[in-house]
């Protein structure tokens, strides 16, 4: 199965009265998941990692892409590069957060969202749920 590379040309829009009906969270067998990350082999080996154990992953190259991905679905986790050009993991997480307290529809259930990256932090940044340093 091929994975699906968000990029500005081909990025979803978010359409609020979708967000419901395209939450994984209604299908707890959900395997999909969005792997935000700017290096293209970090990307393509991990995707093809949690593709062999039967994941579905969407990709995004950077974080503007990865948080208009996180506002048009749901995902059972996203993995998030703390680390990119144009936006940073951390600016949107942070931004995604703020929306997702705002939505009605995605309020009920905080996404899920483990940042990633080769420098050890000595705390779990803001709005991040899990932290893990690569490589993983």
């Amino acid at each position: 199965k091929r994975a699906r590379l968000f990029t500005s040309a081909n990025l979803p829009k978010f359409d609020p009265t979708q967000a419901k009906a395209n939450s994984p969270r209604q299908d707890p067998t959900s395997k999909r998941i969005l792997l935000i990350e700017d290096e293209i082999v970090q990307r393509k080996l991990l995707g093809k990692q949690l593709r062999s154990m039967g994941y579905e992953v969407d990709e995004a190259e950077d974080g503007i892409i990865g948080l208009e991905a996180m506002k048009a679905s749901a995902y059972r986790i996203v993995l998030c590069d703390k680390v990119m050009p144009g936006m940073n993991g951390d600016v949107s997480v942070k931004l995604f957060r703020e929306w997702e307290a705002s939505e009605p529809s995605r309020a009920a259930k905080r996404q899920f969202i483990c940042g990633l990256s080769a420098n050890r932090e000595s705390e779990l940044p803001e709005g991040f749920d899990l932290y893990l340093t690569k490589p993983i």
